[in-house]
């Protein structure tokens, strides 16, 4: 970690491209220690190969897990190119100077699979087909299949368009509801007057109560324009409201359309509608069959790089240490539309790629669509660098494209480093941080939260002490709910957070402080917020400590006490005369009142040009900082 902080200061000190280039060379040096494959032996996995062969190159091994189960530290595992359907899991360590190594041959192409085959399809009715080979079942809710390496949507009303991916579905609107009974005894009304007959035994998501985040219920009775369902009414606010939106899924008769599939757990077969309407014996289609690609489990210094992932996950556990995934394709990593007990805490700790223990690191990579989250960070001293990670969460609860210290997560989360990302596309939050603290949050471009549920901000937190987390140099924005927006959102009693040169935008509120909000540093950001700039909520609560120094705010202050510090902001009315504000650059031009206007608060405004550190998240004349991988 204290590379990282090293690192860190550099990058306060300069905020210029030399300084990312520094970075970029220092985090190889970091994520990619000098693996020795020369001094291990060299092993060799072919799909056409043989786990009686000794593993070269001329006599293969069949799978990649034959390779796992004798390779020792310094051993490198060469995969030729195909699709490898197993879970991978090692039965060694490495060490820090001699991992031991899973990596493609030459640039081949190599798939790591949780799914397998299906066949033997027979028309059933018009274009649906079904067969009986998939002799598996993961669950209600969690079987998953695909055409031609693309997953088919569940079987559901309203239906999704056959191009539609699944972090945009079609949703339904409650008009008006009422319930009885509690906690899993309670029994939901909704009025909607477009809902069909004939849902008794479905299954239905809803984002209940406000439409925070989508639960399952089922349907007990319906008529044309109501239906009845049993649901968890796991707090006194979970109820059937106006304007709550939902789904229905898990019955045959829901079939009815173009790229839909069924899995009837009572006959053991599979009904399939294909993309094209015509016969799946046409195309390749797989289905869902096992969780994990690889299992780290109690293992460390293991590398896994320049491989591909579809269908299943990455496990560690709190023996877990050193682990590098470089250059991984991870898509559909997590699936379960079956949200059982509170969806505050479903899949949130064993959804995507799972970190737990220590020093674990992803770089260099794309995953992307998990119905949770896309990566989860538990232990200490985690990096999350240089990654494109999008469309997750998309069952609609509190996931994220990263999570950290998640709710029911034992133990501390604690000195991760999250720099350079692309995060965007989830149900709700992009980046989650609960119960985490010494976080570095750093340079990534976040964007397009909320596309399902409401009252979330694009990062957030909640009644968290950040233990001197820094959030800085990101891009914010684009948060679509249709409740309450936040950009960066540091809920009830969040205290000990330094937050300073992001840009936060199409956003309702930049910046949410919710009180009590004790000790948070705000420093040179630029806040254009729709309704607000800083919103604090209950207006005047408790803010001991809190400073705003050198901001841009465009919009108001809204509830934000009297006992916060400000000093050296542009407040609303004044123009800071950004470059392009039309097309979201806030940089500024010469002549703005913000040039100069500031004042130093070392290190964070170290490096600046003219007489004093300019207001907002840009120095004019200085090398412009960038964000995202």
């Amino acid at each position: 970690m204290e590379k990282h902080n090293t690192l860190y200061r550099m990058l306060l000190q300069r905020g210029s491209i030399a300084a990312l280039v520094l970075l970029c060379i220092a985090s190889l040096m970091l994520t990619h220690p000098d693996k020795a494959h020369a001094s291990g032996n060299n092993y060799y996995v072919a799909t056409n190969g043989s786990n009686n062969n000794p593993g070269t190159l001329s006599q293969p091994f069949a799978t990649i897990q034959k390779c796992a189960s004798i390779a020792v530290a310094g051993d490198t595992c060469y995969i030729r190119g195909g699709t490898y359907r197993e879970t991978v899991t090692p039965t060694n360590s490495g060490t820090g100077s001699s991992p031991v190594t899973f990596t493609s041959y030459n640039g081949e192409s190599v798939t790591v699979s949780g799914l397998d085959r299906v066949g033997g399809w027979t028309n059933y009715s018009g274009s649906i087909y079904r067969t009986s080979s998939m002799n598996w079942d993961l669950g209600l809710g969690n079987n998953q299949i695909f055409v031609d390496g693309r997953m088919v949507n569940e079987a559901m009303w309203p239906n999704m368009s056959a191009t539609a991916d699944p972090s945009h579905p079609t949703l339904a609107t409650i008009s008006s509801g009422s319930f009885t009974g509690s906690g899993t005894s309670a029994v939901g009304t909704l009025n909607d007057s477009n809902i069909p007959n004939g849902l008794t035994g479905a299954q239905i998501n809803a984002a209940l109560a406000g439409g925070y985040l989508m639960q399952t219920g089922t349907i007990t009775s319906s008529t044309y324009g109501s239906a009845t369902f049993t649901y968890n009414r796991f707090d006194t606010y979970v109820q059937p409201d106006a304007g709550d939106v939902y789904i229905v899924w898990g019955k045959l008769s829901l079939l009815d359309t173009a790229n839909e599939t069924f899995y009837d757990s009572s006959t053991k077969k599979l009904y399939l509608w294909t993309p094209n309407s015509d016969n799946p014996s046409n195309h390749t289609i797989e289905a869902k069959h096992r969780q994990h690609a690889f299992n780290l489990n109690g293992r460390s210094a293991i590398t896994i790089e320049n491989l591909s992932i579809i269908g299943a996950d990455v496990i560690t556990d709190s023996n877990s240490t050193g682990n590098i995934l470089n250059n991984i394709q991870g898509s559909y990593l997590t699936h379960a539309l079956n949200i059982t007990g509170s969806p505050w805490s479903f899949r949130q700790g064993d959804s995507g790629i799972v970190f737990n223990g220590s020093n674990n690191t992803l770089t260099n990579s794309t995953i992307a669509y998990s119905s949770a989250n896309g990566v989860t960070l538990n232990g200490s001293n985690h990096t999350v660098s240089n990654n494109f990670i999008h469309d997750t969460d998309y069952a609609g609860t509190d996931s994220a494209t990263i999570t950290t210290g998640y709710i029911g997560s034992s133990g501390a989360s604690t000195g991760h480093l999250i720099q350079y990302n692309t995060l965007y596309n989830s149900a709700r939050s992009i980046l989650l941080h609960r119960n985490s603290g010494n976080l570095r949050i750093l340079y990534n471009d976040m964007f397009s939260a909320g596309l399902q549920v409401k009252d979330l901000g694009i990062t957030y937190t909640y009644d968290t002490d950040g233990q001197g987390t820094v959030i800085a140099y990101n891009l914010v924005h684009d948060n679509y709910s249709s409740g309450y927006r936040s950009g960066i959102y540091l809920d009830n009693g969040s205290h000990n957070f330094i937050v300073h040169h992001n840009v936060v935008w199409n956003s309702g509120h930049a910046l949410t402080l919710n009180t009590p909000s004790l000790n948070n540093k705000v420093y040179n950001n630029t806040l254009v917020g729709q309704d607000s700039s800083v919103r604090a909520s209950p207006a005047g609560g408790d803010m001991t400590g809190t400073e705003l120094k050198n901001n841009i705010f465009t919009s108001i202050l809204d509830g934000v006490s009297s006992s916060v510090v400000q000093q050296n902001n542009l407040y609303q009315g004044t123009d800071p005369l950004f470059t392009n504000p039309g097309n979201n650059d806030y940089t500024l031009q010469s002549g703005s009142p913000a040039i100069d206007a500031g004042q130093v608060i070392s290190p964070y405004t170290d490096g600046y040009v003219g007489s004093a550190p300019d207001e907002g998240a840009y120095e004019y004349g200085a090398p412009q900082w960038y964000a995202g991988a």
